[in-house]
C-alpha cells in the first residue's frame, strides 16, 4: 500500500519517532494494533475529532449523495481497517491521520465498486487545473493506483491532498518529509493527473 513506505531515516526523523514513542497516544496505537480493546477505545475517543474531519473530507470529494455511507458510517469502516496494521502504530500520531485520510477513500471506492455504481465527481480546482475537473470515482481510484506503481510517494501525496484536504505542511508531517519534498511531489503527481486525465 502507498502509506506503507517508510519515511526518510534523516537525524530529524529518528528523533521524532523517538519522542512519538514515548507518548501515551502512540502507545495505545500500539496496543490497539496488538488486539487491545481498551486501548482501541482510547484512540478513537482521543482523535474523534480528527477522525470525523477526515472522513467528512473524503466523503466531501464527489461522494456525497452517490454512496449509501455517513460520514459516521466512512469513520467507522476506516477505524476498523486501520487499527490492525502494526506499521500504523509504530509510526506515530501524525502517520496515523495520513493512513486514515487514505483508508477513508478505499472505503469510499470499495462501497462504490461494490454498488457497481457510475456517476462523477468533483476536485478541488487546485487539483488538476484552473477549472474544476469531473471524475468517475473509479476512474480517480485506477489513476492513482498507476502514478503509485511509477511514484509510490507522489500518489500518497496527491490522496492526502484531494480526498483530505490536507496542506503540504500537514503531509510533511504526517510523512516524516520535508515541505520542499511534499511541494515537489505534489507538483510531480498533480502533472501526472493532468496527462492522464481524459
Amino acid at each position: 500500500p502507498m502509506l506503507d513506505r517508510p519515511p526518510p531515516h534523516g537525524v530529524g526523523a529518528l528523533a521524532s519517532r523517538r519522542m512519538q514513542s514515548s507518548s501515551p497516544f502512540v502507545a495505545d496505537l500500539e496496543r490497539a494494533a496488538a488486539g487491545d480493546a481498551e486501548a482501541r477505545e482510547r484512540v478513537f475517543t482521543r482523535s474523534y475529532d480528527e477522525l470525523q474531519r477526515l472522513a467528512t473530507a473524503a466523503l466531501n470529494r464527489g461522494f456525497r449523495g452517490k454512496v449509501s455511507m455517513s460520514t459516521i458510517d466512512v469513520l467507522h469502516d476506516a477505524f476498523v481497517r486501520l487499527c490492525g496494521r502494526a506499521v500504523v502504530g509504530q509510526r506515530g500520531r501524525a502517520y496515523f491521520f495520513g493512513c486514515f485520510a487514505k483508508t477513508c477513500r478505499d472505503v469510499l471506492v470499495d462501497h462504490w465498486k461494490k454498488k457497481q455504481a457510475r456517476g462523477e465527481i468533483t476536485l478541488v480546482t487546485e487539483a488538476l487545473g484552473q477549472e474544476p475537473v469531473e471524475f468517475d470515482p473509479v476512474q480517480l481510484d485506477d489513476l492513482l493506483q498507476q502514478l503509485a506503481i511509477v511514484d509510490s510517494r507522489g500518489a500518497t501525496v496527491a490522496t492526502m491532498r484531494i480526498f483530505a484536504c490536507m496542506t503540504n505542511d500537514e503531509i510533511a508531517a504526517a510523512l516524516g518529509l520535508s515541505l520542499r519534498t511534499v511541494e515537489g511531489d505534489w507538483a510531480h503527481a498533480r502533472l501526472w493527473l493532468q496527462q492522464h486525465f481524459t
